[in-house]
């Protein structure tokens, strides 16, 4: 019974081995180095593709980055070309405005300043021919100046400043003007006239020497047209 049992067991045993071995083979050692070396070429090919690939999507992350930068900075650059272009406008624009107003205010000025300066003048000449004996050549210049104006004329009267009346030397005057004396000039007195005018009178002219009249000639010649600013 022992050596029947013995003989089966062995039987099944030699059954499950075979069955083992088919199922499960085992592989020769060197067949099983070069399925492990097989293995490591292909996860060390995969981790340089791995690699290849990290670096190809970290160099374009960098691009990527480099181009937003400059998109970025020339953006900048560009508003601030803009900024710098409407700066030199609004710059220009002020410069014509204030040279504008500088234009205006200098045409404003005008008109009151030749009227103080004509103003100035009229009190200075006044003041400095009114009743003074020392501008008696200032009268002289005068008359010898109508004179020169009315050559050939006959019967002329020269009115003057009762004060200045006699500090006139008609005989002297014709003879610097070369006029004769049969000319016929005569000098009056004239209370109505201050002290440095005179009015020169011929049958054909009449001739003023008033310095209202001659700061009106100086006036119509500074002013112009615009000689109505001044009163």
């Amino acid at each position: 019974m022992t050596g029947i049992l013995n003989s089966h067991q062995k039987s099944n045993s030699g059954d499950l081995e075979n069955s083992v071995q088919t199922r499960f083979p085992i592989t020769p050692a060197h067949e099983s180095n070069s399925f492990i070396d097989e293995k490591n070429k292909i996860i060390t090919l995969l981790q340089s593709q791995i690699d290849v690939l990290e670096n190809e999507l970290q160099k374009a992350r960098e691009e990527s980055y480099l181009a937003g930068y400059k998109e970025g900075r020339n953006a900048g650059q560009d508003e601030v070309k803009m900024q710098h272009a409407d700066i030199g406008e609004e710059f220009a624009a002020l410069t014509r405005s204030m040279r504008d107003q500088y234009d205006r205010s200098l045409e404003n000025m005008n008109g009151p300043l030749l009227e103080l300066s004509v103003k100035i003048a009229e009190k200075i000449i006044g003041k400095e021919l009114q009743f003074t004996q020392s501008n008696d050549q200032v009268l002289i210049g005068q008359i010898k100046k109508m004179l020169n104006k009315v050559v050939n004329q006959n019967s002329i009267s020269i009115r003057v400043n009762p004060n200045f009346l006699d500090c006139v030397n008609k005989d002297q005057i014709l003879d610097e003007l070369n006029i004769s004396p049969k000319t016929g000039v005569s000098f009056i007195s004239d209370d109505k006239l201050i002290a440095g005018e005179c009015i020169l009178e011929t049958e054909d002219f009449i001739l003023d020497g008033l310095l209202s009249r001659q700061l009106s000639n100086v006036k119509d010649k500074i002013l112009g047209s615009n000689a109505e600013w001044i009163d």
